[in-house]
């Protein structure tokens, strides 16, 4: 792997092995970390927290660049035809694996049109339910759909959302007919979990966390594969289905092409910033924990993520194509 000291020495040789005449990344400009969400949410706030670490460790300007919209797929497809010289990365959160698969309508590919950089860290979602309710694990829930099929009703944050395809793919595992009732973001549907309007819902732990605090809520499991370091009491689903891993990514991609020597050196500075304790505490304020992949790892799970999520869309029919 090339040495972060050895950076400054890539944007002045044409690489050995690679593509022919390929750019190589500037350390006089500035690198960019576009972001497809709005400021303020957990992926810029991530985007934020890593930037400010690398621009130290990488001693060159690392500014974030906001371009919301689509599911963030504005901001995808931008960096899919940006020049592949490692100046302009997508700092991106599962949506961009997820959104083109069940909208039909993307200009780039989720793995085809990047290169991968680095993983940087997941979010748990919690399945919950009313705290009265007389479920008290995910086993109840899963007994009481088995044997009501059709009439569990569960809240998501969006038709389409990882919320929603997460419970698709435990109602595919365990062969649940489930009622889906989508709203409009993540804090509303907790909300009407907590009220009793729906049976249950998948939410993130910070959206359903002002709730179990006031114990309107309580948690039956998380749905990611490994238990949440942040509640590791809380069984997780895989415990009592097996297959079902699903957890909020956040990962780092280039454009396509963009050389392995350059994606690497990046990947190493990102593994540094990740065990910063400055950024661990801020994505543990996020729910969120450090959870590093370098280039080719994250290419290995950018294809398993596309190949599961293509496979549990087309099985519940949600693709708009």
């Amino acid at each position: 792997m090339v040495s972060i000291s050895a950076y400054r020495m890539l944007s002045a040789f044409t690489l050995a092995f690679g593509v022919a005449g390929a750019a190589q990344a500037s350390t006089d400009a500035p690198l960019k970390l576009m972001v497809g969400f709005s400021a303020g949410g957990g992926v810029d706030t991530a985007a934020r927290l890593v930037a400010q670490e690398l621009s130290a460790i990488l001693d060159r300007p690392v500014i974030v660049e906001n371009k919301p919209g689509a599911a963030s797929m504005i901001a995808a497809d931008s960096v899919a035809r940006s020049e592949p010289d490692g100046n302009t990365l997508l700092f991106a959160g599962t949506a961009m694996v997820t959104a083109p698969i069940v909208q039909g309508e993307a200009a780039y590919h989720p793995v085809d049109s990047f290169a991968p950089v680095a993983g940087v860290a997941r979010s748990g979602l919690t399945v919950a339910v009313p705290y009265d309710s007389d479920w008290q694990s995910i086993s109840d829930l899963i007994a009481a759909a088995q044997a009501m099929p059709g009439e569990v009703t569960y809240a998501s944050s969006g038709v389409g959302s990882l919320h929603h395809l997460a419970m698709e793919r435990l109602s595919q595992e365990a062969d649940l007919e489930l009622v889906h009732v989508p709203y409009k973001g993540g804090s509303r549907a907790a909300t009407d979990v907590a009220s009793g309007m729906v049976q249950a819902g998948v939410s993130s732990l910070s959206a359903m966390k002002p709730h179990l605090e006031a114990e309107r809520v309580r948690l039956l499991a998380m749905l990611s594969g490994e238990r949440d370091p942040a509640m590791p009491e809380l069984p997780v689903v895989a415990e009592t289905v097996d297959g079902v891993d699903v957890a909020s990514a956040m990962f780092v991609v280039a454009p396509a092409e963009t050389p392995l020597e350059v994606r690497q050196t990046l990947s190493e500075a990102i593994e540094t910033a990740l065990n910063s304790p400055k950024v661990k505490a801020g994505l543990a304020n996020q729910y969120a924990w450090a959870s590093y992949l370098d280039a080719e790892d994250l290419g290995q799970w950018l294809q398993n993520e596309y190949d599961t999520w293509h496979e549990v869309v087309s099985a519940a029919d949600l693709s708009s194509d």
